[in-house]
């Protein structure tokens, strides 16, 4: 798991495996985000495992609870299908 942004306006999220190999799911997304069906995730890069700003998916399905929404997501890749992951690495000057 790592955390995300959510749309134009970045609500934040924590994302985890789905329920299947094709989807994933976003928990912890606070209950006045403003998130549709359609939005884009990027990686946000606040825990220091990713970049902010890589293309992760696209919201699929979005179930409001009492005190958090959760938003599943189908990803752009199927990270169990492929034979070849890409590395991102910073370079600091």
């Amino acid at each position: 798991s790592y955390s995300v942004f959510i749309g134009e306006e970045k609500s934040p999220g924590i994302i985890m495996a789905g329920d299947n190999e094709d989807s994933l799911q976003i928990k912890f997304i606070p209950i006045l985000a403003s998130i549709k069906e359609g939005d884009e995730v990027i990686t946000s890069g606040m825990d220091n495992i990713f970049s902010e700003g890589l293309k992760v998916g696209v919201v699929t399905e979005i179930i409001s609870l009492a005190d958090m929404k959760i938003a599943k997501v189908k990803p752009y890749i199927s990270a169990s299908k492929k034979r070849y992951f890409y590395l991102y690495e910073s370079k600091n000057n």
